[in-house]
């Protein structure tokens, strides 16, 4: 089999696609924030497309600290990693929920993997990783 790092996978490309909190997340009629349904459904669409044309993607998402401050009612986004670590682990859920539900309307299953930089430093724990996607 193939290995990773844009070679072919099975018949299919490998994209992995990165999404911040400013693609997840705008402005609302009243100065703050609320989800980006439209942009989350064209990203959705997307990786569907892309799915059905052989291909396999990883999305890379941030957000969590951002679904956090909704979920909690928070105008402002705090600065303290404590307060932003909360926040994360607040929000984390929202937005799994959010993916899981648009994917299913499709058709597709998603699940999560949480790593860190730390993940690709160790050769083992980069092993890991890697035996989780191929």
């Amino acid at each position: 089999m193939p290995q990773p790092g844009g070679r072919t996978l099975l018949g299919g490309k490998i994209h992995v696609i990165k999404v911040g909190t400013s693609s997840l997340l705008t402005n609302d009629e009243v100065g703050g924030q609320k989800v980006s349904l439209s942009n989350i459904s064209r990203l959705v669409e997307l990786i569907a497309s892309l799915r059905k044309s052989g291909d396999h993607v990883v999305l890379v998402s941030s957000g969590a600290v951002g679904m956090g401050c909704l979920k909690l009612g928070l105008s402002e986004r705090p600065t303290g990693p404590g307060v932003k670590q909360a926040l994360a682990a607040a929000g984390q859920s929202r937005l799994m929920r959010l993916y899981e539900d648009l994917f299913a309307v499709i058709g597709v299953n998603v699940a999560q993997l949480l790593i860190s930089r730390d993940d690709f430093s160790d050769k083992a724990r980069f092993l890991a990783v890697r035996n989780t996607f191929w």
